[in-house]
């Protein structure tokens, strides 16, 4: 796997783990969208039920946080900015 710092992302009811060559994403109902940036810039082709690509997934899996986490992160992060105002 790469060694750069991963970027994570989580929007409404999925989050996302990227490094360098590959993106995953997990919704809120466990299912996954994996893929190849060197190969699929766009994300047309989905490798998440391909076992060729299963070290690298299992491995960014592995780095995604729970879905509940963060929804206590973004609640306590509105709770704080509500409160600046």
């Amino acid at each position: 796997m790469c060694s750069l710092q991963p970027g994570l992302t989580a929007y409404q009811n999925h989050v996302s783990v990227r490094i360098k060559q590959h993106r995953l994403i997990r919704y809120e109902d466990g299912s996954l969208e994996f893929y190849d940036l060197t190969k699929d810039l766009s994300g047309f082709e989905n490798l998440a039920g391909k076992s060729e690509s299963s070290e690298i997934r299992e491995g960014l899996t592995k780095l995604l946080p729970k879905l509940q986490m963060l929804d206590r992160i973004d609640r306590s992060t509105r709770k704080n900015w509500k409160e600046k105002k």
